[in-house]
């Protein structure tokens, strides 16, 4: 996540990182450690995440009005 407007520069920077941080040894053995499911996602993969998400709490918050 990142606040709106951010620049394609620091985007970029962002996920190298990010995704350095992921491929490290440290991250995957707390991975391991808490026994977390990895869904780590970053360009389209992670835009189509959040755009399935948002349709599942739309449907929620629509069926939840309705009673």
């Amino acid at each position: 996540m990142a606040p709106p407007g951010i620049s394609d520069t620091d985007r970029r920077r962002w996920v190298e990182a990010l995704t350095e941080l992921h491929a490290s040894r440290q991250w995957r053995a707390e991975l391991r450690r808490h026994g977390w499911t990895d869904v780590f996602a970053t360009g389209r993969a992670f835009e189509s995440y959040l755009a399935r998400q948002d349709a599942q709490v739309a449907g929620l918050v629509r069926r939840l009005g309705r009673r």
